[in-house]
């Protein structure tokens, strides 16, 4: 482990656990935007085995110091396994479990909560935005990188699929013609996202010149990557959180904002499944829009029967087509897709999950050393309130690393042993002076 000196204390950089959780949520990133698809020694089944396996292997331990912790993560695991089983009797399936892989940033629970016994919830957040930093490096140059013809030529070939990892953009679309610009590189909105909002919400923080230049860099890197992107709604998104951060309320407030947010979407989407009315058609002369409300239609019949618990989960590809008599992709739904698997409990979860960020991030504000953290927390949580109405982004995207997070650092106060408090510093630097002075 690695140590740097400041004045006449010794604060240590990083540990080894700063190196597994580095690690894991660099993998679930990769994960989410299928990256691995560009690297022949990687699959998704594989970083699925790692990633879970990282997080479960820390599950005794928690059990043992933080019950609450543990116990989250368990009834977690159950939930989604458990709707995964339902999908399989309901429908006739097979039951395989493999949809687990979609949920993976809910699981990581126990490795926060084991960095929370001697360092706050902001360490765990900069070991997030290093990885995440990573990743839209490797994004860029990939972009930079790109060989279309190389790409049709292996498809046409059969011999890589890359149908998941690079799409049309939406102008390319709309038309007939295939440019070398008419291609995107997929990639995980909300860990595209956090970078932007992150860096922006610490840029103007930071008092040094070297520090400043580096996090603007960062913050013109992340903006270019959001762009070359073409994500429309995640873009959207983004823009409507920034809003949110320059008006001037506190953090507790933006951060019920955010969760007023998903209960008011969710209760839109529970109405219109019963009325019935069709939300997506208000933006149906749009392409991606009309996809959207004719998938609507053909999955609000089949929710109407099932609206408690919902169709539940798919085991694996195909599942789908056993229900429903067109397609429909449930990560193009939000809030309205968590309805169609999951039910009104579902929903009813997914609405206390964004509470329980919500109250974590009230809990940090009111400490002055976390008003940064809980000030971009807080952006953050309107965007994800935002996005999730197309895109499940808290559910099954990397932004379920958030949840995991505030459950860590609140079931801390099931602990076993002593915890410190969310305002914490990682080292209790003298009070002579100024450092250095």
């Amino acid at each position: 482990m690695a140590e740097v000196i400041v004045g006449p204390v010794r604060v240590r950089a990083f540990t080894v656990l700063d190196i597994v959780i580095g690690i894991e949520l660099l993998l679930l990133i990769v994960v989410a935007s299928r990256t691995y698809t560009f690297f022949p020694f990687l699959s998704d089944s594989l970083l699925n085995r790692v990633t879970f396996v990282i997080s479960v292997a820390c599950l005794p331990l928690v059990l043992l110091r933080y019950p609450y912790v543990g116990l989250a993560t368990i009834a977690i695991l159950a939930i989604v396994l458990g709707y995964q089983y339902w999908f399989a009797g309901l429908w006739g399936t097979q039951f395989t479990g493999l949809g687990m892989g979609s949920y993976q940033a809910l699981f990581i629970a126990p490795l926060a909560a084991l960095l929370s016994a001697r360092f706050p919830a902001s360490r765990f957040v900069q070991i997030f935005f290093f990885a995440a930093v990573v990743h839209l490096l490797i994004y860029l140059m990939l972009y930079a990188t790109l060989d279309v013809d190389m790409i049709r030529q292996q498809a046409m070939s059969g011999e890589r699929d890359l149908q998941g990892a690079i799409r049309r953009t939406h102008e390319a679309a709309a038309g007939s013609s295939i440019e070398y610009s008419d291609f995107k590189i997929g990639t995980s909105g909300a860990a595209m996202s956090f970078v932007v909002l992150f860096s922006i919400s610490h840029l103007y923080g930071l008092r040094r010149l070297l520090p400043r230049l580096g996090m603007a860099v960062i913050t013109a890197l992340s903006l270019y990557g959001m762009w070359v992107s073409d994500s429309r709604w995640n873009t959207a998104s983004t823009l409507f959180a920034l809003f949110a951060l320059v008006i001037p309320m506190g953090s507790p407030a933006r951060a019920w904002l955010g969760f007023s947010t998903a209960a008011l979407a969710a209760a839109i989407w529970i109405a219109a499944a019963a009325a019935p009315f069709n939300p997506f058609m208000l933006s149906a002369s749009d392409r991606s829009g009309n996809a959207r409300a004719v998938e609507f239609e053909a999955a609000n019949p089949v929710l109407r029967q099932t609206l408690p618990l919902g169709i539940g989960l798919p085991n694996q590809d195909g599942d789908l087509d056993v229900v429903f008599s067109e397609s429909v992709f449930i990560a193009d739904l939000g809030y309205y897709g968590s309805l169609l698997t999951t039910g009104l409990f579902g929903v009813f979860l997914v609405v206390l999950a964004f509470w329980l960020i919500a109250r974590f991030t009230s809990d940090l504000a009111r400490t002055e050393p976390n008003e940064r953290l809980a000030r971009f927390l807080s952006a953050y949580l309107v965007y994800l309130a935002v996005v999730q109405i197309i895109t499940p982004q808290l559910t099954s995207g990397v932004g379920g690393v958030f949840l995991s997070l505030a459950l860590a650092y609140l079931g801390r106060r099931g602990a076993v042993v002593p915890t410190p408090p969310l305002d914490r510093p990682i080292v209790n630097l003298p009070r002579r002076g100024p450092i250095g002075g």
